[in-house]
């Protein structure tokens, strides 16, 4: 699941970057990366946590950078889709005043 996931949703990040011209289309592919990122994180957990359930007791889990990586990506993304809509609503109200 994470190896689909994973790539699918860093080549959406990167074409949504590129739709700077395109708004609309921003919005509705952030919303597209929002459950792409909530499957990652949903993935990730229980990996790790069967992973831990078949441990032995008193072993020590390590949790990289990696693991926390989705949980910032899905902030970043939520502050760029406000961005986005932001600025709509900017070039909204200035069509108004013409």
């Amino acid at each position: 699941m994470l190896t689909v996931t994973v790539p699918l949703a860093m080549i959406l990040f990167l074409f949504t970057i590129f739709q700077y011209k395109n708004r609309i289309l921003q919005l509705k592919l952030s919303k597209l990366i929002y459950l792409l990122l909530a499957g990652i994180v949903i993935g990730i957990y229980l990996t790790t946590s069967s992973v831990i359930d078949g441990m032995k007791e008193g072993a020590i889990q390590i949790r990289g950078v990696a693991y926390y990586l989705p949980l910032s990506a899905l902030v970043l993304n939520f502050l760029a889709s406000r961005a986005i809509m932001k600025d709509e609503r900017l070039i909204k109200s200035i069509d108004r005043l013409r």
